[in-house]
């Protein structure tokens, strides 16, 4: 019942794309409130579409139109999904929208897109206060540094820590720690955290491929290493991705036992090579295991 009458109130309003924006930002409490609307827009989108194609349906579209944008809007706010079935689905409901007689109104809820690759967060972080959606604003920086950390992630396993950093945020928020003021400053800072982060590679002088493996390699507990020794391994890494990029890693070398068993030897004699004695017997064949699994995952 309260879809409904949440629904006839935002019909009542002149600027309905500001309505849909007030709502939203309603919504986005936390993930808990945002999940019990989506899952309650579904119901009532599914109860309208099994009414059809009788006519009679055109009644409830003005409800289950309002409802539908305020889904999508937030749905926009999310990080994009490559296998997102959201477009196929509008498209096919639109057209089944168009088979009803009608005179139900839709609201434009692109007209500001979100665009997750192209946030300016000094300008955001500047204007935030005087946004009138700062909930909305907030769902923007989290979707962006999601995205961000996933790939990331993804690229090097060390920087896990960026990712529970970031889950152990939204928990707080999720259970009303802190308002929504210093979520942002919050997210900010985190934000900050990953673009030095995402240059470090720079620094070290070395490419993003070659840092993966390296910190694999120089992060491990009770390990100091000197200069000398941190650049001996930046060359053993370099030559051990040249290696096995040019000479092992064939094409499916997965699926064949005796080319896995050469791409974890050639590993291992890189590393008998290049690591100094304080990788004793134990951490020297753990290191072995996680810089092999890590090439069996991304190559």
């Amino acid at each position: 019942i309260y879809q409904v009458e949440f629904a006839k109130a935002i019909v009542e309003y002149q600027d309905l794309n500001e309505s849909v924006d007030d709502a939203v930002e309603e919504v986005l409490i936390n993930d808990e409130k945002k999940k019990e609307f989506n899952k309650h827009a579904r119901v009532v989108n599914i109860l309208y579409k099994a009414i059809l194609p009788d006519p009679s349906a055109s009644t409830y579209l003005s409800v289950r139109s309002a409802l539908k944008a305020i889904a999508d809007k937030i749905k926009i706010l999310e990080p994009f999904q490559p296998d997102d079935m959201a477009d196929v689905e509008r498209q096919i409901e639109e057209k089944l929208d168009e088979s009803i007689a009608s005179e139900g109104y839709t609201i434009d809820y692109k007209k500001d897109p979100v665009d997750i690759g192209r946030l300016d967060f000094e300008k955001l972080k500047e204007k935030f206060n005087k946004k009138k959606h700062k909930r909305v604003e907030v769902e923007k920086m989290k979707s962006t540094l999601k995205e961000r950390i996933e790939q990331m992630v993804e690229q090097n396993r060390t920087r896990m820590d960026f990712k529970e950093r970031f889950e152990e945020m939204i928990e707080k928020y999720n259970n009303y720690s802190i308002n929504v003021e210093v979520q942002f400053e919050e997210l900010y800072d985190l934000y900050k955290d990953l673009g030095a982060e995402a240059e470090r590679h720079i620094k070290e002088n070395m490419s993003e491929e070659e840092l993966a493996i390296f910190d694999i390699v120089t992060q491990r507990e009770k390990i100091e290493l000197q200069p000398a020794e941190r650049k001996k391994i930046k060359e053993g890494v370099h030559s051990l991705i040249e290696k096995l990029k040019q000479e092992k890693l064939v094409q499916d070398w997965k699926k064949q036992q005796r080319y896995i068993s050469d791409v974890k030897v050639t590993i291992e004699q890189e590393f008998d090579n290049i690591l100094p004695n304080i990788y004793d017997r134990r951490l020297f064949t753990s290191t072995v295991n996680e810089v092999f699994d890590h090439v069996y995952q991304r190559y």
